[in-house]
């Protein structure tokens, strides 16, 4: 029983922060990896991509970049 109780009371180790990437910027949120666009605040992160893995929930990767991939993946399918 004893050995719970010191178990419960452990500090819960807290992760190490997540490096910046050396090619972006301070005061960069996020920064679109094909074509450069920079998100600065909240309304330039609503130009990328979601995902919820991501940092502030956003990828590397903004909607027009995403939307030309895809139309090029899905004609050369047709092909």
């Amino acid at each position: 029983m004893l050995e719970e109780v010191r178990w419960a009371l452990t500090p819960i180790e807290e992760k190490p922060p997540q490096k910046r990437a050396s090619h972006v910027p301070p005061g960069v949120l996020r920064k679109c990896t094909v074509c450069g666009k920079e998100a600065r605040n909240e309304e330039d992160l609503e130009k990328l991509m979601k995902r919820k893995e991501a940092p502030y929930g956003r990828a590397n990767l903004c909607k027009d970049c995403h939307n030309t991939n895809s139309r090029l993946k899905k004609k050369e399918e047709w092909r």
